[in-house]
């Protein structure tokens, strides 16, 4: 390689010393030993193992690296502090100091000791509609097909949200009403006459080329709520009408039962 008799006696007495160190990894894994002078590659492998001395590094084989071997550097994870283990260190008061508030119980954040906070002193910006919010119960059509070919849903009636909640495809809280899916209207064969509050228009064309008919019912939350929950000869009340601009979104914009 070109190097001097010093630089030779150092290389020779570097790797009798620190084959097997981690002086043995770093040294081919620079660059910085592609220098002309012989000298001064020999004082970089000396400067190179004095650190590795003091590293206290451990030097693993490429061979012998594996998923098992793997592992943080050493002080990459610092173990949590023990406190209240007793009094030898930070046992008795575990770094809170002596009573008070922030000793006793954590404080929430926003709290600012009984005044009025911030966050309440200054007015709100925005607006957002998520309280007005349409919320549906989904049915798709393989469920209802699924109720009928297993005879728990009769399609010689007109098929209500009161009769989906009666043989069980619905729950007692269908939130803002009931809309149709077409999900399975590849399979979906029956021929229904049902009335629901929002249908797709591939459920309503999947339905009515099986004959059937589709309609859409507008109910609000106490109207809904009746008709769901009460007996049907016991209903007394007349169920509101659609909005004037939302009437042309609905089949039945104001609900009637047969007996009215």
């Amino acid at each position: 390689f070109g190097l001097t008799q010093e630089g030779k006696n150092a290389t020779m007495s570097f790797f009798a010393l620190f084959t097997r160190g981690p002086a043995f990894n770093l040294l081919f894994q620079s660059r910085s030993l592609l220098v002309r002078d012989g000298l001064q590659r020999s004082q970089f492998i000396l400067s190179v193992a004095n650190k590795s001395r003091t590293s206290g590094l451990p030097f693993v084989q490429p061979s012998e690296i594996r998923l098992n071997t793997l592992a943080d550097n050493p002080g990459a994870r610092k173990k949590a502090k023990r406190v209240g283990r007793g009094i030898g260190f930070k046992g008795k008061t575990s770094g809170r100091g002596h009573k008070g508030q922030r000793a006793h119980s954590p404080i929430r954040p926003g709290f600012q000791g009984g005044q009025t906070p911030i966050f309440r002193q200054v007015r709100k910006y925005g607006f957002t509609n998520a309280a007005f919010k349409t919320e549906y119960t989904i049915v798709n059509l393989n469920k209802i097909q699924y109720w009928i070919d297993t005879g728990r849903l009769d399609t010689n009636q007109t098929i209500t949200m009161r009769t989906l909640l009666d043989c069980g495809i619905i729950s007692k809280n269908p939130g803002d009403g009931v809309k149709l899916l077409s999900m399975g209207n590849e399979w979906f064969g029956a021929k229904i006459n049902i009335e629901v509050t929002g249908v797709s228009q591939k459920a309503k064309e999947a339905i009515e080329k099986n004959g059937g008919t589709v309609k859409t019912v507008y109910f609000n939350d106490l109207g809904l709520r009746t008709f769901l929950k009460k007996p049907l000869d016991q209903i007394k009340i007349r169920f509101a009408a659609a909005p004037p601009q939302e009437r042309a979104k609905y089949d039945i914009p104001q609900y009637q039962l047969p007996s009215q």
